[in-house]
């Protein structure tokens, strides 16, 4: 399965570098919202194929265009 979505912003928002763990706590937190089964499976468990354990998603970097990075503050 795959989904897609589109976020927009105001001039001036700043996101950080490591914007992937904030998108991985909401995914999270998302899923706890389906039931404790859910949760679990995703945050503790993952999925069990051929003597190897997978997590239940990934994402792609996102498309920031354009955009300014500040290396100092780790952010865009």
């Amino acid at each position: 399965m795959r989904i897609q979505f589109t976020l927009s912003c105001q001039k001036g928002t700043i996101i950080p570098i490591n914007y992937q763990s904030e998108i991985s706590n909401w995914v999270f937190s998302v899923l706890s919202e389906a039931g404790p089964d859910m949760s679990a499976l995703a945050q503790k468990r993952g999925y069990d194929f051929a003597s190897r354990t997978f997590k239940l998603f990934t994402f792609s970097p996102l498309a920031i265009y354009p955009y300014d990075m500040d290396q100092v503050r780790q952010e865009f």
